[in-house]
């Protein structure tokens, strides 16, 4: 399910040829190199915690077997000991289709890592009646305006919407979404490695919650110090996982998106994972195009 970040351009459908052409545009070195440079510069916890985790673990809550979290009740499975816990400087709102899985929703992440400052919400049920001067949606479009652009202090609450893109376009036409003021995030290109027939423009929600929280403390401090880095702290880890499967399987093809394996030697690191862990990673039924950012 992912998202687009802000844009200035009318959102129909593009063309199915665009669509192809924009999505492998990011040829051989360029992409393994903007991913390599975006990952080094984070400051993250150890993933050690989850290398040592083992096989999948009953959760506590709805004692489901699951693999490092539930994304069903957000809860880390196992030991949580070494697990990141975030605070963040905003409230995160995700308001989820009921349609899509939460299974493959990269959103369920930040809730696991930051409980007390996400929250999930069911499209329309749980929408409540926001705020207007405190919250913001972020969401691409012709009035749409960054963080640096407006009072950020002033700003408690952002909402992102976890869909599809045609989902979308009918969840922001709910009365209470469509008064929100829409705010958009810098331009950036996704290293997620779920296919989608978009543009390299268009972020997992995952990516825009992260861009958001950091363009909004940049807005409201002067400058980012990786306060919020961890909230892609499960998302590297997989990332992780994904690259030294097929770089150990050879013989195996990542098929979903063109020169995304970074084909050098392993680094050693033991993210060891079955075929089925790897394949369950990268399903390709996430496919939400909200924040995508073209400004």
């Amino acid at each position: 399910m992912e998202v687009e970040k802000g844009s200035k351009r009318n959102h129909e459908e593009e063309d199915p040829a665009d669509c192809k052409k924009a999505r492998t545009e990011d040829d051989d070195e360029s992409l393994v190199q903007r991913k390599k440079q975006f990952f080094e510069q984070l400051q993250l916890a150890s993933h050690e915690p989850l290398r040592q985790a083992g096989g999948r673990t009953k959760c506590s809550v709805c004692q489901q077997s699951r693999k490092f979290f539930c994304y069903s009740c957000f809860q880390v499975v196992g030991d949580p000991t070494g697990i990141p816990r975030l605070s963040l400087p905003i409230k995160v709102d995700i308001v989820h289709h009921p349609t899509e899985k939460l299974s493959k929703s990269s959103a369920t992440h930040a809730k696991v890592l930051a409980p007390d400052d996400v929250t999930f919400l069911d499209y329309p049920a749980d929408i409540p009646d926001y705020d207007l001067e405190s919250t913001v949606l972020l969401f691409p479009c012709d009035d749409a305006v960054s963080f640096s652009e407006i009072d950020a202090s002033k700003i408690k609450r952002c909402v992102f919407v976890d869909s599809t893109w045609s989902q979308t376009k009918q969840i922001v036409q709910h009365p209470k979404m469509h008064r929100l003021r829409r705010v958009k995030i810098d331009s950036r290109k996704t290293t997620f490695w779920r296919f989608q027939r978009l543009s390299d423009e268009y972020l997992s929600t995952l990516e825009a919650i992260y861009f958001a929280v950091v363009e909004y403390i940049t807005a409201t401090k002067g400058r980012y110090e990786h306060e919020v880095d961890n909230l892609l702290y499960y998302y590297t880890f997989l990332h992780g996982v994904i690259q030294d499967f097929y770089k150990a399987n050879r013989h195996k093809s990542f098929v979903h998106i063109n020169n995304y394996i970074d084909y050098n030697p392993l680094e050693g690191k033991g993210e060891q994972a079955s075929e089925s862990t790897v394949e369950s990673t990268q399903d390709t039924s996430d496919t939400n195009n909200t924040n995508r950012s073209e400004s």
